[in-house]
């Protein structure tokens, strides 16, 4: 007996002999042997799960040490590597059991400490987790392994100086620990310090070229600062490396997306989930591009699936409320922007989300939409108090002036056509202009406004607290948020008043809600003086005269058609080129009275959603409720350029506005293509942008506050096609002479404006006189 427990101490030290010298098969082969003979020996099923292990046989190794340690249950090494196995694996509540009876047997092993430590912070135990480091680091003052776990809690608990401070410490010890410095790049990322986060994420590249995590890292920072050729090069090495990892297949689709290749990004989403079909990431961004080429059920779809991997994925549930509000199913998308904020209080892109689309339903009323507004202001002025800085301009009355624009969208965008004069048309002897662009992915117009006398600055890549220091340096006396709650502006800036005067303009029909925007420019017909809106902002409201618009129609080169189409057809034709989110169940059934009243008519609408059958059933169900059969509708989807989109205007004998939440750019488009417009008029800013249109230009009489009146109107227009005729040859010239072309004029009124606020301010600082001439 004992010459045969010899022999298998003999074959139980060969197996792992040959473990140590990387032979892991035969390893696996002997301790099998061993099993089967002696399947009470605790050490032959050690050794097989420690060869299944090194063979990448997590499962099996995990049954294999499982049973070893029910065999000799005081065997702390056993205990300490089936703890490693199921750490692997991330099942860390059973791992931190395991290593809880290994330390027992072990209480002075720190590598034991170390991992247990990893287990209670995957199982969201930060605190025990700190209390391992902290045993370690007693023992080993100069443990960088350990200092970077104590980085990455950190990291784990929102607290990202903090983590960067230990990661820092921890690399001051070992330099040479590529991981360390790829964590740190990734602090620096999530810090939006882009130069920094390149740095390290370089560092670990140079420490390690075969880390692939590195390289996926470093494109990362880089496409950030729009180097895509750089970005491109690196996320190819991680492509290489990682032998197609789905989460670099990821960034070289939306590396992709950034360099508008639609058909380049989708090949690369599919290819990540074809790796892993369990990757939201992917199935998010294949779903938005969809969306982006009207595959609106595709994309809602695509969102769904998301949901049902992640039931709580924010990034999915907004995109699922995207593609609602492109089918027009604005109440449903209100929903799942509501259930991402109560998931996420914190998200303030949700947060915005859902108080953009408060402005599309007359079923909220107005003052319930400004307390909310008001809500999210607070806490984005809270939040922004650790960046907060002291402007440090100079209170001097005639000096020139510095204006700043905070905008997403200096590209081809509608706030371009109103933009355009203010940016072009300032008088450079008195006011200097700055353009702070948030652009994602510039364009031919873009490029067009760099080359105006503007200082550009991309904070794209800019962190909020970095862009905040940038505009106090620059030492910007106005400061212009053009985007609000849309999505295309950075109001949290705003909320650390980084300029003495800040400003609310153009891209928003609604209060920021926030008390560090001191001014909101609208005009008297938008916002009157003897109306409300006043008491639902938290800006003072400044009246431009007769309007706050100036329209210029970008490469608008296409001639009004010669007629309008009811003098060929005989039919009248109605219709918008609105956006379908903003067709409310109320404007429907006003338009179906103007129809009823109007019975040899139809409707026209046009918009990108109208491309997918979903959205055309959708609204079409709507028009049937309001007695709008389907034959007296037409659709027209989106066009691909804008000279397109104009001449469609000649199937349009009458344009019908939304509300209430009115069209602008679409408004304007339709009267320089000698379209009249008819407006029913809110309370609200959004609610009233087209009766303020109407009155610069010179036809109140289109605009009003009740649904007869709307049919009334329309319906006498309809029945007189020789005014018809006549607005559409004259009515281009109409406004070309209105205050809504007056480009020079607009921009001295601004100025003026502009002017005053500052001499107001200057005014309560004790300014002094100007110094003679």
């Amino acid at each position: 007996m004992a010459v045969a427990q010899l022999e298998a101490v003999a074959r139980i030290e060969e197996g792992y002999r040959l473990l140590e010298h990387g032979d892991a098969q035969l390893a696996l082969d002997r301790f099998l042997e061993l099993a089967e003979s002696l399947p009470r020996v605790a050490a032959s099923w050690h050794g097989l799960g420690s060869a299944c292990a090194k063979l990448g046989d997590s499962d099996r190794s995990l049954d294999f040490l499982a049973k070893a340690c029910s065999l000799s249950p005081q065997t702390g090494m056993y205990w300490g590597d089936y703890a490693k196995q199921l750490l692997q694996g991330q099942r860390f509540a059973e791992a931190a059991e395991a290593f809880s009876r290994a330390l027992s047997q072990a209480p002075e092993d720190l590598l034991l400490h170390m991992m247990y430590g990893q287990a209670l912070s995957g199982m969201g135990l930060e605190a025990e987790a700190l209390h391992e480091y902290g045993y370690i680091l007693e023992r080993q003052p100069q443990s960088a392994p350990t200092i970077n776990l104590m980085g990455n809690v950190m990291r784990k608990l929102g607290q990202l100086e903090e983590a960067a401070e230990l990661y820092q410490a921890s690399l001051r010890i070992d330099p040479s620990r590529y991981e360390i410095w790829h964590n740190l790049a990734s602090i620096r990322s999530l810090q939006q310090r882009w130069p920094e986060a390149t740095a390290c994420a370089a560092e670990a590249v140079h420490l390690n070229p075969r880390f692939w995590q590195a390289h996926l890292g470093l494109g990362l920072t880089l496409v950030r600062q729009k180097r895509y050729d750089d970005a491109e090069a690196c996320f190819q090495s991680a492509h290489g490396l990682s032998e197609g990892d789905a989460d670099v297949c990821l960034e070289l689709g939306n590396l992709a997306m950034a360099r508008h290749e639609g058909n380049e990004a989708m090949l690369w989403y599919r290819r990540a989930i074809e790796r892993n079909p369990h990757h939201t990431g992917a199935i998010i961004n294949a779903a938005d591009l969809f969306r982006l080429n009207g595959g609106i059920a595709q994309s809602m779809a695509l969102a769904r699936l998301a949901l049902q991997i992640e039931p709580s994925n924010t990034k999915a549930l907004s995109m699922e409320a995207i593609a609602l509000s492109e089918l027009g199913r604005m109440r449903e998308a209100l929903a799942c922007y509501q259930r991402v904020v109560e998931i996420d209080p914190n998200d303030p892109t949700a947060q915005s989300n859902l108080l953009y689309n408060l402005n599309f339903h007359t079923a909220f009323e107005p003052e319930k939409v400004f307390l909310v507004h008001q809500a999210w202001g607070r806490i984005a002025e809270a939040n922004a108090k650790a960046w907060r800085v002291q402007p440090v301009t100079a209170a001097a009355r005639g000096k020139r002036l510095r204006i700043g624009y905070v905008s997403g969208d200096f590209r081809r965008h509608s706030v371009m056509y109103f933009l355009r004069p203010l940016l072009e048309g300032h008088h450079r002897e008195q006011f200097e202009v700055y353009c702070y662009s948030c652009v994602d992915r510039e364009d031919g117009i873009t490029a067009q406004i760099k080359q105006m006398d503007v200082i550009w600055r991309d904070i794209t890549a800019v962190g909020h607290p970095e862009a905040v220091a940038l505009i106090a340096r620059d030492k910007i006396d106005i400061l212009i948020d053009l985007g609000g709650h849309t999505g295309s502006g950075r109001l949290p800036i705003f909320a650390a008043k980084p300029a003495p005067i800040q400003c609310s303009y153009l891209g928003y029909p609604n209060t920021s809600g926030l008390p560090t925007i001191d001014y909101r420019i609208v005009d008297p017909v938008t916002d009157p003086v003897d109306g409300e809106s006043a008491a639902r902002h938290t800006e003072a409201l400044v009246r431009m005269a007769p309007t706050f618009l100036c329209f210029h129609p970008v490469e608008a080169t296409v001639d009004v058609a010669p007629a309008p189409p009811c003098l060929t057809t005989g039919v009248v034709t109605f219709g918008t080129f609105n956006n379908n989110k903003k067709i409310d169940i109320e404007a429907v059934n006003t338009w179906g009275a103007l129809l009823g009243a109007v019975p040899q008519s139809r409707l026209l609408l046009k918009c990108r959603s109208y491309g997918a059958e979903e959205a055309r059933r959708y609204v079409l169900g709507l028009l049937g409720q309001a007695g709008v059969s389907p034959e007296r509708v037409v659709f027209l989807p989106g066009d691909p350029s804008y000279e397109d989109h104009l001449r469609q205007y000649a199937h349009l004998d009458i344009a019908l506005d939304t509300f209430p939440y009115n069209g602008t750019t679409t408004t304007l488009e339709a009267l320089w293509m000698g379209v009249p417009v008819v407006t029913l008029s809110g309370q609200t800013h959004a609610s009233r942008v087209g009766r303020s249109i109407l009155h610069a230009l010179g036809r109140p009489q289109w605009a009003t506050e009740s649904a007869e009146d709307f049919s009334r109107i329309g319906a006498a227009l309809a029945a007189d096609p020789d005014e018809l005729q006549r607005l559409r040859s004259g009515l281009r010239d109409m406004l070309r002479t209105s205050p809504l072309m007056d480009r020079a004029g607009f921009v001295a009124r601004m100025e003026a404006h502009y002017r005053g606020l500052w001499e107001k301010w200057c005014d309560g600082q004790g300014a002094l006189p100007p110094p003679p001439a």
